[in-house]
């Protein structure tokens, strides 16, 4: 048997989490390699496409305080990479008066200004969008530019030393005196501690002495649909649609797309879930038309501004607990990080920062609820 290459810490999930949490490690000095069964640029998993909601506007106040120290994190990626990954051009909460007077009161109470306007005073504002409740608008809200980040922090983790090392499936896991040896088609790696940031993958990947909350994987379908006038602004907007949703729920969600004078629109989870991606299967690439019709239906009724038939649909995963919450938790030398529940990206290189100071065994500065 081949001798183990040796490293610190290994990583499996070489998307937004997994590159985040190399980085964040090779920073403090550490030895890190970063393992991904499929290649680079892959849209098999939930961080691939041009952009993601960024917002501060939160009704639980524990992602607003997230979200705030994410805002430095992301500043330090920039400067690092010398890439524009964040760009704050305004956010959007409307609909259930109940939960946009938290997300406001939530935005003041840290320090951000919260924009309450009536339906009215918005449709002026955002004449392509439709509005019948109360709207908040947070200027600090905007944008991230997913594949441009996970390209970021791969260059930026690799100039650090990180081993990058793609169609690398991870078949076994095993534990030693002094940390794991994991074995993958090509590579035998000891390493000191083990981060899991898979993903939809998560579940399949874990000994089975490690509880987690139940984590259900479900297909999303992003549409992109053009501006009826290309030069029309389009803010990132979150719809909360159902009144007494719990904090995190919300009906539908949408940003501006680098796509030609084009928007994103997302709806709410489709009916096609599971316990991990396997038992899901895969079917990138191909348009779901059932969720397809949904997101148009919606865009027919709520955006005048947006010619109603897509330009384009993709396919992501999402992989989400059943209140929402993040699950950051550390077993011996096993880290699990799946952050998600389909409101994560935003968060990316402050994750990767909670992940390494788990590594080093520093105090938790969060409790997130779906933590064991």
């Amino acid at each position: 048997m081949s001798s183990a290459e040796q490293f610190e810490v290994a990583v499996i999930g070489a998307g937004a989490m997994g590159s985040a949490v190399a980085w964040q490690l090779a920073r403090r000095g550490h030895s890190v390699v970063l393992l991904e069964q499929f290649g680079p640029g892959h849209q098999q998993g939930s961080s691939h496409g041009a952009t993601r909601i960024f917002r501060v506007a939160y009704r639980d106040p524990t992602y607003v305080r997230l979200a705030t120290e994410s805002l430095r994190a992301w500043a330090e990626l920039e400067q690092e990479s010398g890439q524009v990954l964040l760009e704050q051009s305004g956010q959007i909460d409307h609909g259930d008066p109940e939960a946009i007077e938290q997300v406001a009161n939530n935005l003041e109470a840290a320090g951000f200004l919260a924009q309450r306007l009536s339906p009215t005073q918005a449709q002026e504002q955002w004449p392509g969008m439709r509005f019948d409740q109360a709207v908040v608008h947070s200027v600090d809200g905007g944008r991230v530019f997913a594949d441009r980040t996970v390209q970021a922090l791969h260059s930026c983790a690799t100039a650090r030393g990180v081993t990058v090392a793609f169609h690398e499936p991870v078949q076994t896991i095993d534990s030693t005196s002094d940390g794991v040896i994991l074995q993958t088609p090509g590579r035998r790696v000891h390493a000191r501690l083990l981060v899991i940031a898979a993903g939809a993958w998560v579940e399949e990947l874990l000994p089975g002495e490690f509880v987690l909350p139940k984590l259900t994987v479900s297909e999303q379908v992003p549409v992109h649909f053009r501006k009826r006038n290309p030069s029309m602004r389009w803010p990132s907007f979150l719809h909360h649609m159902h009144a007494n949703a719990d904090a995190l729920t919300f009906g539908a969600y949408g940003m501006e797309s680098p796509l030609s004078g084009s928007a994103a629109t997302g709806s709410a989870a489709s009916d096609t879930a599971a316990s991990n991606a396997e038992s899901l299967g895969l079917k990138v690439g191909v348009d779901n038309a059932t969720d397809v019709g949904q997101v148009v239906a919606y865009v027919n009724k709520w955006h005048p501004g947006l010619h109603p038939d897509p330009v384009s649909s993709t396919q992501c995963l999402f992989t989400s607990t059943a209140d929402q919450q993040f699950i950051l938790q550390r077993q011996g030398p096993i880290v699990v990080c799946s952050t998600c529940s389909g409101h994560g990206f935003k968060f990316t290189p402050i994750i990767g920062e909670l992940v390494a100071d788990m590594c080093e065994g520093l105090p938790a500065r969060y409790n997130f609820s779906s933590q064991i």
